[in-house]
């Protein structure tokens, strides 16, 4: 409870300070775009429950493309074998994370 009180006491005081200097805030997303990747997934699916996972990165990529530009996105990956051909990642969205993480890491556990 200790480091929440400080951690906001700090994030306020760095818009504060920002404020004070000219300099703007950090930029806070407007929500969170959660994919769900699976072996046993299909790219035909839209990636938003556990229950409707995509298959491939390159799927995965498509709907970063296409979706809300002012939310970062993380990207809840099943374990299993994936098979796919090599995908070059190009699609980011400018002033938020795209985070790849495993489908039950909790948040503030390092894993």
């Amino acid at each position: 409870m200790y480091k929440r009180i400080a951690v906001l006491a700090a994030a306020a005081g760095l818009g504060v300070c920002a404020n004070l200097f000219g300099v703007a805030a950090p930029a806070v997303a407007a929500g969170l775009q959660t994919i769900y990747m699976s072996p046993s997934g299909s790219d035909s699916a839209s990636g938003a429950t556990s229950a409707t996972a995509v298959q491939s990165l390159e799927r995965v990529e498509q709907i970063v493309a296409s979706g809300p530009v002012d939310q970062d996105v993380e990207v809840r990956i099943a374990g299993g074998t994936y098979v796919a051909s090599q995908t070059v990642w190009q699609t980011y969205r400018p002033g938020h994370t795209i985070s790849f993480l495993p489908r039950r890491a909790l948040p503030g556990r390092g894993r």
